[in-house]
């Protein structure tokens, strides 16, 4: 018999009785009969219509409601998930129990990027309200997120981490002493907003650091802020800052400039870099010597993204714009929606959203494969016929 199988050398089976099992779908609760059969020799038993079905010995849902669940989750809030699914499709799932499937599911995995080799890397982090792990203990967390960009421009997930220290994540995903050891770093140009440590612990994956313009002129009011400076003085120096080191690369590839416009093109940059001497030194010269330091710290990393371009003849951003909105849908998820997330719980929840946005064909992929769909059953239409 064809999904019976071979428990010894000799089977032979009898039944065992009919035993009901429940199942739900998509489409409601599903009770089924199963015939048992044991071998009276090895004494082992199987049902065929469970090896038929392709179920797991204690599955309680099927696959294609598992992902149902865990695409709505990812969107909205347990509580709603469970009357959203109730009232478009009639499917009673608990909050509790779809929470349990979430803890459960491997979905998250397709955030996780094994290969890492990129243009750019893009990191960056949020905080989140986390369930305290001690009575009087702070309730804040730090979710940081990376991605990579490869010569097309496309992005994939490089990992998710909860409470760590960029630092801690530099090292796990490349030893420093590995890194230096290795003929070529992850990526050309490690693109950053300007977080403290962020530069410190993950430098050494990249050949270049480009700093974010946007950050850069928008941080400079609170550093500004910090020096006691007039509001509107703050916002008149942020707009200089952002006018004066917006250097746009031109159009087309690299091979199709001359050399005098490329020439051109590192004059400008100097020109920029001495004016922006200029602009810390009349901060200095104000008494605002926080916005002049951090100014002048960040300088060093503001057109890595030109010589990236003219030596490579890769754009690389000089703005953080492509996670942003990444971030966004995170925070939005953990901060809008949901309080008191455990480490674990944030993180998974967050692999999930970054899953369904960067990588959507793996994510359908993944689905695809644990469905197992193997052709044994046909459904065929046959018409309606209205009875008045």
């Amino acid at each position: 018999m064809p999904h019976l199988r071979p428990c010894c050398d000799d089977p032979c089976l009898e039944s065992k009785g009919l035993r009901s099992r429940e199942i739900r779908t998509s489409i409601g609760l599903l009770d089924f009969g199963c015939r048992h059969l044991r071998c009276v020799n090895c004494r082992k038993t199987q049902v065929p219509l469970v090896n038929f079905l392709k179920l797991d010995r204690y599955q309680k849902k099927t696959v294609e409601l598992e992902q149902i669940v865990s695409e709505v989750i990812t969107d909205q809030s347990y509580r709603r998930t469970s009357q959203h699914l109730k009232i478009i499709g009639n499917i009673e799932i608990p909050k509790s129990t779809a929470h349990d499937w979430i803890k459960a599911t491997p979905c998250d995995a397709v955030a996780q990027q094994q290969e890492f080799e990129f243009a750019q890397i893009l990191p960056d982090g949020t905080g989140y309200k986390k369930r305290p792990k001690a009575p009087g203990a702070s309730n804040r967390g730090e979710l940081k997120v990376m991605i990579g960009v490869d010569d097309k421009g496309d992005t994939f997930p490089m990992g998710v981490w909860s409470d760590k220290s960029w630092a801690e994540i530099g090292t796990a995903i490349l030893d420093p002493e590995d890194a230096a050891k290795r003929g070529r770093p992850l990526a050309d140009d490690l693109v950053v907003d300007g977080e403290p440590g962020m530069v410190e612990g993950l430098e050494h994956l990249a050949d270049g650091v480009q700093r974010c313009h946007w950050h850069l002129a928008r941080d400079l009011g609170y550093s500004m802020w910090k020096d006691e400076a007039p509001l509107r003085e703050r916002k008149m120096k942020s707009k200089q800052l952002s006018q004066l080191i917006a250097i746009e690369l031109p159009k087309g590839s690299v091979d199709e400039i001359s050399d005098q416009d490329k020439a051109k093109l590192l004059e400008r940059c100097d020109k920029v870099e001495r004016e922006l001497d200029k602009f810390i030194e009349d901060l200095d010269a104000k008494g605002y010597g926080v916005a002049a330091n951090y100014v002048s710290n960040a300088k060093r990393h503001l057109f890595t993204y030109l010589g990236t371009w003219l030596e490579l003849g890769i754009r690389c951003p000089r703005t953080t714009s492509l996670i942003e909105r990444l971030m966004r849908e995170i925070g939005r998820r953990l901060k809008k929606i949901a309080f008191g997330w455990s480490e674990s719980g944030a993180a998974k929840m967050a692999r999930m959203v970054i899953a369904r946005i960067l990588n959507p064909a793996g994510w359908r992929e993944h689905w695809e494969g644990r469905k197992n769909l193997g052709g044994n059953a046909i459904i065929i239409f046959q018409g309606v016929e209205v009875i008045s």
